[in-house]
């Protein structure tokens, strides 16, 4: 957790930790970092960010962690992409966090036949339509306007790119 005032963070980490949730603090954006990038990947499983806090701010801390190439980095990526089609108004039901890990886990089958022993955007687009098509389930008036599951998902490729420095 990101967190500059100190006793937002006591309360937080008391809160969570009575979840059983291990909580590690880091007082302003740049240490978040720090920190995130000299674990190994699964080392975080979220990662919570204020927005205003001296040094680094939220936003540009976690712009930042999206651009270090490393797995879980890919993996906030593929997330970014599957919520991105939630809110489309020819969309009823979205891409389930189910479907989020099935995902990742062709994009790493496709990492595997490249021969690679890692995961770049790269794999996440190459799969991303033929995951997620089937999964959408869209409003009528797709239907009426002509448009398909792999219509809707490829637009959504195109706005939504990997963050600067994510590729390999």
């Amino acid at each position: 957790m990101a967190e500059d005032n100190e006793i937002n963070a006591m309360i937080t980490v008391e809160i969570l930790s009575q979840k059983g949730m291990q909580i590690d603090v880091a007082e302003n954006g740049q240490l978040a970092v720090e920190r995130f990038a000299s674990q190994p990947p699964g080392t975080y499983a979220m990662i919570l960010m204020d927005v205003q806090m001296p040094v680094m701010d939220g936003r540009a801390a976690t712009r930042a962690i999206r651009t270090l190439n490393r797995p879980d980095a890919v993996l906030s990526y593929a997330i970014r992409l599957c919520e991105a089609i939630r809110p489309h108004p020819l969309v009823e039901l979205g891409i389930s966090p189910r479907d989020v890990s099935a995902l990742v886990r062709m994009a790493r089958a496709c990492a595997v036949l490249r021969e690679r022993n890692y995961v770049v955007p790269e794999d996440v687009q190459n799969v991303y339509t033929g995951v997620c098509a089937h999964r959408l389930v869209l409003r009528p008036q797709a239907r009426v306007d002509g448009v398909g599951a792999r219509e809707l998902l490829e637009g959504i490729l195109m706005q939504m790119r990997p963050e600067a420095g994510a590729e390999r």
